[in-house]
């Protein structure tokens, strides 16, 4: 077992329900509460039902992604012939794409959201794990 890999694994899995558990419980009830003010012709797009849904689903797409990204890394932290000769490239592959995530999400808030921290610390440990 590579634990490298297995820390890895729990932390992207802590960010999936971090993020499927806050999303609906915090953030998503604040963007959807304030409606327009009909009286006055206003209206936003969260008025709309198939607009909240798909948001809705945008959001926990996310979540879903995140996931399968901890299932293939619990994967490879226990089975390291799990892809086969690919194992080394495909751990690398996901460290990168936790780096652009972590990347994302400092840029886009400029620090203030946790994220940044939580999935560059993910991506460390796998691309340690992977060297």
């Amino acid at each position: 077992m590579n634990p490298w890999l297995l820390a890895g694994s729990l932390l992207v899995l802590g960010a999936a329900a971090a993020h499927a558990l806050l999303g609906e419980k915090v953030i998503l009830p604040r963007l959807f509460r304030h409606a327009g003010d009909p009286d006055l012709g206003h209206r936003r797009a969260a008025d709309d039902p198939a607009t909240r849904q798909s948001v809705r689903l945008a959001w926990h797409s996310l979540t879903i992604a995140l996931l399968g990204y901890a299932m293939l890394l619990l994967t490879a932290s226990l089975d390291g012939d799990a892809f086969g000769g690919a194992w080394r490239e495909t751990v690398l592959l996901l460290a990168g794409v936790l780096a652009g995530l972590a990347l994302l999400a400092l840029v886009m808030t400029r620090g203030r959201h946790i994220g940044w921290m939580w999935f560059a610390v993910a991506a460390a440990a796998v691309w340690i794990a992977a060297e």
